[in-house]
């Protein structure tokens, strides 16, 4: 198995950041972490610049042997899980990291 980190940058529509926000950590969440090699998950709100392109960073431990699979089961789950209309669609990045140091 092998560790990576996935960082999932996002924002709220403006004057919804609360709705995203609780959308975001007690909806979204725990439906990523149902799935497979998605192991914890932190949610991070921006605090400076505050006109960053984000305002949220979510940070995704995962374990997998074979991360283009992973990916395809979460991209496959994401049709059917709840969405927020709230989410700024168009500002939300996805990286995903292994480590420098091997």
């Amino acid at each position: 198995m092998t560790h990576y980190i996935q960082t999932v940058r996002s924002r709220a529509l403006p004057g919804r950041q609360t709705e995203y926000h609780d959308w975001f950590l007690f909806t979204h969440i725990p439906a990523v972490l149902s799935l497979e090699g998605f192991e914890s998950a932190e949610l991070h709100r921006l605090v400076a610049p505050d006109d960053a392109p984000a305002e949220f960073l979510c940070i995704y431990q995962l374990e997998t042997a074979d991360l283009q699979a992973t990916q395809a089961a979460m991209f496959a789950a994401g049709a059917a899980m709840v969405k927020s209309d709230a989410m700024d669609v168009k500002a939300t990045r996805v990286d995903v990291y292994s480590s420098a140091s091997a």
